[in-house]
């Protein structure tokens, strides 16, 4: 397994942003959503839920 990461996504689908900028602004980074789900990798790609930041 590998070590413990927080979840970021980009993709057409992905959200483009909150109503509130400065909401928006906290949730993406270079134009990846971080999602606030820490994760773990294992060696044949599968994600695994490991807990969740508290942002705020």
């Amino acid at each position: 397994m590998g070590s413990v990461g927080e979840l970021a996504a980009r993709a057409p689908w992905v959200m483009k942003g909150y109503s509130d900028p400065d909401d928006t602004r906290r949730a993406f980074h270079n134009g990846w959503l971080l999602t606030g789900d820490l994760m773990v990798m294992d060696d044949k790609g599968l994600l695994y839920f490991r807990g969740a930041l508290r942002r705020g």
